[in-house]
């Protein structure tokens, strides 16, 4: 009798455990593509038009780098290298790089139509497994359309 309440206890554990690792992966990885896509949609924002290069770097996915200028002379690239989504941003020679997030399984950069050019669509998809042997990964996908404010 001790042994079916000590396994049925430590299955309780186990799976609300699991319950509450796949909730809160879920939670950290949703904050930090939420917190990297304001980030870039803000600066995109800030476009001047005739600046903007969307490519596709080598071994990565297409269309997942974009450099610009912005208003105030500042350039600007978002750029997926891996799985961790970068910024690298400045003004002449200085430069700053920073990781907007990790986990990150696809970016996108697109104009919706080219006869539009004040208009650019920014998509994040993300993916982690919780824990060794979870069922199925954990997949959030973001997308926003930017309207440029200097076209």
């Amino acid at each position: 009798m001790l042994g079916v309440g000590t396994a049925w206890i430590t299955q309780l554990f186990i799976s609300t455990w699991q319950t509450w690792k796949h909730a809160m992966d879920e939670l950290i990885l949703q904050r930090n593509l939420r917190n990297a896509m304001s980030f870039m949609t803000r600066a995109i924002r800030e476009v001047s038009t005739g600046s903007v290069v969307i490519d596709s770097p080598a071994g990565q996915p297409q269309f997942s780098s974009i450099s610009f200028t912005d208003g105030r002379g500042n350039w600007w690239w978002f750029k997926q290298t891996g799985r961790s989504l970068y910024a690298v941003h400045g003004s002449g020679t200085k430069s700053t790089t920073d990781m907007l997030a990790s986990n990150v399984e696809m970016t996108s950069f697109l104009y919706p139509s080219f006869q539009n050019v004040s208009l650019i669509d920014v998509g994040l998809c993300g993916r982690i497994l919780p824990y060794a042997r979870a069922p199925a990964p954990i997949i959030i996908q973001l997308s926003e359309r930017v309207r440029v404010r200097n076209p």
